[in-house]
């Protein structure tokens, strides 16, 4: 008994470290997470349109789109940078803009990108640079491609995307840092880089060394007989 005991001590403090520095890494990024970074644009959530400034209809809108884009998978209703317009989803998943008031194609660029991110942005003041990406990345994960990159010459330096479809994401050093203890913490570490299954197994690993904590514990709790 006492070289069971001698050995579940062991084992006990040493799984105690481990699970221990979990607890503190777990109470830190939560504390964390209770702070979120001030922002650098304004609410990027969806705005209520005026369905009647649609004044041509998506037949009328149709007509911009060029025949060698065409057949046009699908066709919605959004706004863009104060006006709407008519996202067309065209041969090769490629969106082609439309304005819903003249029937006329808005053509993304460099300086459009940037007139609708100075639209959003609190403090307009704020230089920026533009370049045109189409490659999905970390920081433009998902969205409609090609896209446009706003760096923001902030503090937290702030990246704002522009997709083909003319919606706008926007990461920064502090939403990052927070993304990053929001996946500490609900246990989403490694994200894309560790396989769901993986990610399975570690837990379950977690909890059997929770379970073998709490076992040698009582073991540990146990009276010793003495010879």
């Amino acid at each position: 008994m006492p070289t069971i005991n001698r050995w579940s001590r062991s084992f006990h403090r040493w799984i105690a470290y481990v699970l221990g520095a979990l607890v503190i890494l777990w109470v830190v990024s939560g504390v964390v997470m209770m702070f979120p970074p001030p922002p650098t644009i304004r609410s990027l959530g969806s705005t209520q349109m005026d369905a009647a400034a649609a004044v041509r209809s998506p037949s009328e809108a149709l007509q911009a789109i060029p025949e060698t884009a065409r057949p046009v998978r699908s066709v919605a209703l959004r706004e863009v940078g104060g006006r709407l317009t008519y996202d067309f989803v065209a041969r090769g998943g490629a969106h082609i803009l439309v304005d819903a008031a003249t029937a006329q194609r808005v053509m993304l660029s460099d300086s459009l990108a940037a007139s609708l991110v100075r639209k959003v942005m609190i403090d307009s003041s704020i230089s920026l640079s533009v370049s045109r990406i189409t490659n999905h990345d970390q920081d433009f994960r998902f969205g409609a491609l090609p896209a446009f990159r706003v760096q923001l010459n902030d503090a937290p330096t702030t990246i704002v995307h522009v997709a083909a479809d003319g919606s706008i994401t926007s990461t920064s050093n502090r939403s990052r840092l927070r993304a990053t203890m929001a996946a500490l913490h609900e246990f989403q570490i490694g994200g894309d880089l560790i396989p769901g299954k993986l990610r399975k197994l570690l837990l379950l690993g977690a909890s059997a060394f929770t379970i073998i904590l709490a076992l040698t514990g009582y073991i540990l709790a146990l009276p010793i007989r003495r010879g």
